[in-house]
C-alpha cells in the first residue's frame, strides 16, 4: 500500500525480471495499491509478539569422519528459574565428553542426550557446550534435534544438520562454495527452487537433459519425490551440499505450515522414484523416503 499526493488511486503492477547466464528467465509481478488518503498513520506499528523462548546451535556443518567437534546449544529462556530440561538427538553412535551440567543421561546407541536442571540458572541465556566424537558414526548427513522444556512444558525446538564425510567430499563442497560465491547476492533457496521449477518445465518442452523420469509442475499431475530432510527452520547451503555430493536432480523446499520439507527429484512413477531413492540413500541420506505430490504440493495422507 502506497499513499500518493496526486490523484492516482488504483492498483498498479510491479514487475521483477531475473535472467541467468544460460538465458533462463524468472518473471514475477505483484500489485501495489495506491490510495487517496493514508489509512494508517506513518508512525502506526503493529506490535510484534516476541518469542521469549528460543534455541540455537553453534557447531560446524561439515566434519571428517572420526574427528571431534564442539557442539554448543544456547537456550534463551528469560528470567525463568523453574525446573527445566534439554532433550537432544545426535547422530546415532556419537560419543561425547560429558557437559558440565550435573544431571544428564546419554544413550550412545540412539544418540539421545537428556540434561536436566532442578532450577534453571538465572541468566536469560544458558549455554550448554560439550565435545562430540564421530569415530563410530557412518558417513552421512544427519539432523541434530533439540527440545527445551520448562516445568515439563515444551517451549522451544530447533534443528540443524551436519555432514560427516571424508576429506575428498568436503574439499569438493568447499570448491563448490568458492565457485558460487560470486552469486551469493541471489543464491537463495526460494530463487533456486523457482529456477529449478522453470528448468524442468523447459526440459519438458524442449526435450533437454537426460531426465527421463522427470515431469513438470502441472496442476493435479501426480509425481513422486525423495524427501531427504525436514526442519522447523530453513537449513543453510542445502543446495551446495547436494551439488558437492553429485546429487543434481531438482531440489525443492516446501513449507507445510509446520516445517520445511526438502525433496530432490520429480518422477512420473513410484518405481522410478524408488530407484533414485536407493542412490540418495547410498550417498548418505539413510532416512530418505518417497513422498507423493499432486502438482507442486504433497498429497494429503501421503
Amino acid at each position: 500500500q502506497v499513499f500518493a499526493k496526486e490523484n492516482a488511486a488504483g492498483v498498479y503492477p510491479v514487475f521483477m525480471h531475473y535472467t541467468d547466464s544460460e538465458g533462463l528467465s524468472l518473471v514475477e509481478n505483484v500489485g501495489v495499491r495506491v490510495v487517496d488518503s493514508p489509512i494508517l498513520k506513518p508512525d502506526a506499528r503493529v506490535p510484534k509478539k516476541e518469542n521469549l523462548h528460543q534455541l540455537w546451535f553453534g557447531h560446524p556443518t561439515e566434519i571428517i569422519q572420526g574427528d571431534e567437534f564442539e557442539l554448543s546449544i544456547f537456550i534463551q529462556k528469560g528470567k525463568n528459574t523453574q525446573p527445566g530440561s534439554l532433550h537432544l538427538k545426535l547422530p546415532s553412535g556419537c560419543g561425547i565428553i560429558p557437559p558440565n551440567e550435573e544431571r544428564f543421561s546419554y544413550n550412545q546407541h540412539l544418540g539421545e542426550l537428556l540434561i536436566s536442571w532442578d532450577n534453571m540458572p538465572s541468566s536469560p541465556v544458558v549455554e550448554v557446550k560439550f565435545i562430540v566424537d564421530t569415530k563410530e558414526v557412518p558417513r552421512a548427513v544427519y539432523l541434530i534435534l533439540a527440545e527445551f522444556f520448562l516445568d515439563e512444558k515444551l517451549l522451544a525446538t530447533n534443528s540443524s544438520y551436519i555432514l560427516i564425510s571424508d576429506e575428498e567430499q568436503l574439499s569438493a563442497l568447499k570448491n563448490q562454495e568458492k565457485a558460487s560465491s560470486v552469486t551469493d547476492g541471489i543464491d537463495t533457496l526460494e530463487m533456486f527452487s523457482k529456477m529449478d521449477s522453470l528448468l524442468i518445465q523447459r526440459q519438458g518442452l524442449t526435450g533437454g537433459g537426460n531426465q527421463e523420469g522427470l515431469v513438470g509442475f502441472e496442476p493435479k499431475v501426480v509425481n513422486y519425490r525423495v524427501q531427504i530432510l525436514a526442519s522447523n527452520k530453513i537449513l543453510p547451503n542445502v543446495k551446495r551440499l547436494l551439488l558437492s555430493m553429485n546429487i543434481n536432480e531438482p531440489f525443492k523446499n516446501h513449507y507445510d505450515g509446520e516445517c520445511y520439507r526438502y525433496t530432490v527429484g520429480i518422477f512420473k512413477t513410484k518405481g522410478e522414484c524408488g530407484e533414485y531413492l536407493k542412490f540418495v540413500q547410498y550417498k548418505g541420506f539413510a532416512d530418505a523416503f518417497i513422498v507423493k505430490y499432486i502438482g507442486d504440493g504433497p498429497a494429503e495422507g501421503d
